[in-house]
């Protein structure tokens, strides 16, 4: 054999184990998402792949390094030539027999793989089967039971909201009967108030509604609950009104404050806080008078009661905001401040059009 046909040889196997490598490599990527027995053979075959290539690669090393036939200038480099190539064709030759000896075991790890696939995608089948039967029923139970805890939450709602109707109607029935009995022969004007203030917590639609409106009147109080509390409510203003009016007369703060702390548990806020602004104001009115009445002499007078007007004003506001706050709510002590304003204004006024007049500005400054 030449040196020409040594080299020729050696491509036409290598370009035949480059086919057989390509081949081996994409049965085993194939193989990969088999179970671990599939995957372990598929390494033995990798493993073996890379040796041949490792041995092929080693000869064409040689080959590179080695002086070549058509460098050869004398017989002695032709025949070293031509030994180099016989060494390389022995080695590549028992590669190649090495190559067709497992040949037949690879053939047979790769039959064992495709049997191996054929049976898990039988199994494969088998359990999505089996899940999608198991699943069905699952999912037709939860459907089911889900459907069946909706219903009893929606019937236990409206269990709780009828008996939060139900318990209204027995408070409702309650504060009417407690405040016929304490406006009657007990007079007893605070429980009677007490007993509106809770009736004003029930909600106005059951107040009037019928089923209210069927349980709550009795033989002695045959009025519509609605009815009877607007009644009591009105009654009751119009008696701490004229109570209020002669605790003011009598100068009897203890009673005044008494029945002040009445009017908003009836609901009438805004009644108490108009005649306790009143009442104040006449304070104020008192005040000024008295600071006017006394003896008028000096030039800083009028600037002193002026001045002690609004001390007494302010006073006022200080020590009768936290009561008013406690029993009437937070910022309800403007309502009386406006009306305290408008009466200072007034009597500031009224001082002022004095000191004009007794001091003839007018003459002063016409001159």
């Amino acid at each position: 054999m030449s040196a020409r046909q040594a080299v020729t040889t050696s491509k036409h196997h290598n370009g035949s184990k480059n086919i057989e490598t390509v081949t081996l490599h994409s049965r085993s990527a194939a193989s990969t998402a088999l179970n671990g027995r599939a995957t372990t053979t598929a390494t033995t075959i990798t493993a073996n792949d890379k040796n041949n290539h490792n041995l092929l690669g080693e000869h064409e090393e040689d080959i590179k390094h080695d002086t070549t036939i058509d460098s050869a200038s004398n017989v002695e480099e032709i025949y070293s030539c031509l030994s180099s190539l016989s060494a390389q064709e022995s080695k590549i030759n028992q590669s190649l027999k090495s190559l067709l000896a497992l040949q037949s075991d690879l053939s047979r790890e790769l039959s064992r793989l495709d049997l191996i696939r054929a049976r898990l995608g039988t199994q494969v089948v088998t359990a999505r089967g089996l899940a999608s039967g198991m699943l069905s029923s699952a999912a037709t139970t939860a459907t089911r039971v889900f459907s069946a805890v909706k219903k009893l939450d929606i019937e236990q709602g409206r269990v709780k909201e009828t008996l939060a109707v139900v318990e209204s109607v027995v408070e409702l029935k309650a504060c009417v009967l407690g405040v016929v009995e304490s406006m009657g022969d007990a007079q007893d004007w605070e429980k009677a108030a007490v007993y509106l203030d809770r009736a004003s917590k029930v909600p106005e639609d059951i107040i009037k509604s019928d089923f209210a409106e069927e349980i709550v009147p009795t033989a002695e109080v045959p009025d519509p609950p609605s009815v009877t509390l607007h009644n009591a409510a009105e009654s009751l203003c119009g008696l701490f009104l004229r109570e209020f009016e002669k605790a003011t007369k009598a100068v009897d703060g203890e009673r005044v404050t008494r029945f002040f702390k009445l009017f908003p548990l009836i609901g009438r806020s805004d009644t108490g806080l108009d005649v306790y602004g009143k009442y104040v104001c006449g304070g104020v009115v008192q005040k000024a008078r008295a600071n006017l009445s006394k003896s008028r002499e000096g030039a800083m007078f009028y600037a002193s009661v002026l001045s002690q007007l609004f001390e007494y004003t302010a006073n006022i506001v200080e020590q009768h905001s936290p009561l008013v706050e406690k029993h009437y709510g937070l910022g309800r002590m403007v309502r009386v401040i406006e009306r305290l304003q408008v009466e200072v204004d007034t009597q500031g006024g009224i001082i002022i059009d004095t000191f004009w007049d007794e001091r003839s500005i007018q003459k002063k400054v016409s001159l």
